[in-house]
């Protein structure tokens, strides 16, 4: 078995349902939020992406899909300048993720 360590030392990472809707780690900055299992699918991608952004992991099929709304909370009380969503593809409750990011974006 291979063990991937990641070296993120530039990022935050937080899993959604976690982090505080006024976090300051993510006031006026770009914001990843990715697939859960992103880092260990693709951990180039991963690394790459994650450089100098604030991360958010989510996984549609663990958590609520009661997220839309503290996402919508996270995104007006922070101000991110940018957010990058990567989810894995093919997958239906990745799906759920990009909806959820999108409803965000509706809500506000």
């Amino acid at each position: 078995m291979e063990v991937v360590v990641l070296n993120c030392s530039e990022c935050r990472v937080s899993w959604i349902w976690s982090t505080w809707v006024k976090a300051q780690f993510m006031e006026n900055r770009e914001v990843l939020v990715a697939s859960a299992c992103l880092p260990v699918v693709n951990s180039r991608l991963y690394e790459e992406l994650s450089k100098g952004r604030a991360v958010l992991l989510a996984c549609p099929e663990r958590e609520s899909s009661a997220y839309y709304g503290k996402l919508a909370s996270m995104i007006r009380s922070t101000r991110p300048r940018k957010i990058v969503v990567v989810t894995i593809d093919g997958s239906p409750h990745c799906f759920a993720l990009q909806a959820a990011i999108n409803e965000a974006e509706y809500i506000l």
